[in-house]
Parts: C-alpha cells; structure tokens; sequence
C-alpha cells in the first residue's frame, strides 16, 4: 500500500485493512476471472489511480503516530 503500487491480496489477508475494489483488488480463486479483474484494473488509470488513492488514505489512518496520539487521548483523560 505505501508503494504507490496496485494491491492485490488473497480473500485470506487482512480483511479490516483491505477493502476490495476500494483499497485493493481480492482475489478468491487464482482463476480466469481473478486475472481479468486484475489486469482490468492495471489498464484502467481512472480505477487504479482510485484505489491506490485510498489506500494511502487508509494507511494515514492506520500510521503509529496516530494511533500513538489516540491512545495517550484515552490514557491522558
């Protein structure tokens, strides 16, 4: 994700980080049809330019130095 790179991952990943066809691309069978969406997705600019935005907005959610900040708001009150 930090990459810049269209991410592909296995319906097996981390499901609370990735988001398919929103901040990556979740394949399930290794098939055919897995393949066709992801090099749809590799051709389309607009749709791979969209989930790597969000990725990088998911990982800026995600980064130590908010969740640092978060956890001495709760330890801090």
């Amino acid at each position: 994700m930090a990459s810049g790179c269209l991410l592909v991952c296995s319906k097996d990943s981390e499901q609370e980080i990735v988001e398919d066809n929103k901040t990556s691309l979740i394949i399930e069978k290794f098939d055919k049809s897995d393949a066709k969406r992801i090099l749809e997705a590799y051709k389309s600019k607009v749709l791979k330019n969209e989930i790597i935005k969000n990725s990088f907005k998911k990982i800026n959610e995600l980064s130590l130095e908010k969740w640092g900040k978060k956890t001495a708001e709760v330890l801090l009150k």
